[in-house]
């Protein structure tokens, strides 16, 4: 396992500086220049010469290729790790290009040891590799691979987080050892077709299986993260909703305990006497419009005096869209020529009813008939007129239809007349 060739550990002088220059630049020192690379020098000569006494007491042991070289990446980790102690993504980023350099440099040696024995097996095999030329040539090649890499990360990519390039370590790894079995396989083309095309295939079946498995382990970690915050939402809002439900509990235990302590005080009479006038007033509020109430509990007044039935039903708003006067004019001249129309017929009655659909009002007024008036034209007649020119002003229209004992009078207005009417 051993060279007999002296160069081949003088060369080694010439590599470890090499390998100083790249990892004191490439990696995030905390030590001034002058003294930090003599130390990683003699770290890493120290290292070579643990390593060397190590493969020399087992021999049998790392006569592996795979062993040896693994436990040399190992070992040169942590004298990374604890020479310039910077995080363990970057050294292990650092070993791995140092690992490729390597591998790419001996390969292209070889290459060009195969181009002088002209690709001829025997003649490579009995061609000695490991001669000062060889040296020489794979120490210039890791000197140019190294410097390129350093190259690539000043000017390049100087502010690469190589934190979040995990996923380029199983690449680099699989790319170094197809390198690695080229590089020394490369005359033994037939005998390598097999080899080379199954690990291939179980490379691929590999990075597809971690893919697998790593992107499901996320989507269940997604998974969970959206339940448990939607939990914790759900929780938050009980919560919220309990301490509404809790507060709105004491306000009424106040209150209760309010009534019962006043309740040896009460009057009866009085609470009923309270709750007829409560009772009244609500059976006069006919609509949301103060106006409109007044001048249907008037009209009540007159229909319950004349003994005729007065009833409304009204399903509209007249909070907005209407003139006041225009609108208790149009109810008032209605109102007026039902009442004088109802008098004096047999079970009189008068029923009011407004609805709404959308912006449309829909006024509708039927009452009885009964004896004419001395000058009935001159009564109803003015007020159709008015009704009829209210009606149109707000872009609507307004009819009557007399039957043998009733009379119904219906009125449509448009709530967004009042604006049209406004801007003619």
């Amino acid at each position: 396992m051993l060279n007999d060739n002296p160069f081949f550990y003088v060369n080694h002088l010439i590599l470890f500086g090499i390998w100083t220059a790249f990892h004191g630049t490439f990696l995030h020192r905390k030590e001034s220049q002058n003294t930090f690379f003599l130390k990683l020098y003699l770290a890493i000569t120290i290292n070579a010469l643990i390593n060397f006494a190590l493969f020399y007491l087992f021999a049998d042991f790392f006569s592996v290729n795979l062993i040896r070289t693994l436990f040399t990446v190992i070992m040169l980790y942590l004298v990374l790790r604890l020479m310039v102690r910077d995080t363990r993504m970057n050294t292990l980023f650092a070993v791995l290009f140092h690992v490729l350099c390597l591998v790419v440099s001996e390969m292209l040696a070889i290459l060009i040891m195969l181009a002088g024995s002209g690709f001829d097996q025997h003649a490579f095999e009995e061609a000695s590799f490991f001669t000062t030329s060889g040296f020489l040539v794979m120490d210039g090649i890791q000197g140019l691979l190294f410097g390129l890499i350093l190259i690539l990360k000043k000017l390049v990519i100087p502010n690469i987080n190589w934190q979040k390039q995990v996923r380029l370590v199983p690449l680099l790894a699989i790319h170094v050892g197809w390198i690695y079995l080229l590089s020394y396989k490369l005359i033994y083309a037939y005998e390598m077709t097999v080899n080379l095309t199954g690990f291939l295939i179980v490379s691929w079946i590999c990075v597809q299986g971690a893919a697998f498995f790593l992107i499901r382990s996320l989507l269940k970690m997604k998974t969970a993260k959206e339940r448990a915050e939607l939990e914790h939402q759900n929780n938050l809002e009980i919560q919220a909703q309990m301490m509404e439900l809790h507060a709105k509990q004491n306000v009424m235990n106040e209150v209760w305990t309010s009534i019962q302590s006043q309740a040896s005080k009460w009057n009866v009479d009085q609470i009923r006497a309270a709750y007829d006038q409560i009772g009244s007033i609500r059976n006069a509020l006919y609509c949301d419009h103060p106006s409109i109430n007044a001048l249907l509990a008037s009209f009540q007044r007159q229909f319950d005096a004349k003994n005729i039935e007065f009833t409304v039903e009204i399903k509209a708003s007249f909070v907005s869209g209407f003139d006041d006067f225009d609108l208790n004019t149009l109810l008032a001249n209605l109102l007026k020529n039902a009442l004088e129309a109802a008098q004096g017929s047999p079970q009189a009655f008068v029923h009011l009813m407004i609805t709404q659909h959308k912006q449309m009002i829909c006024i509708r007024c039927e009452n009885t008939h009964g004896r004419m008036h001395s000058n009935p034209k001159l009564i109803q007649g003015n007020g159709k007129k008015i009704i009829t020119q209210l009606a149109e002003r707000y872009h609507g229209q307004a009819q009557w239809n007399k039957q043998s004992q009733t009379t119904t009078a219906e009125v449509l207005l448009n709530k967004d007349g009042s604006k049209w009417r406004e801007t003619e």
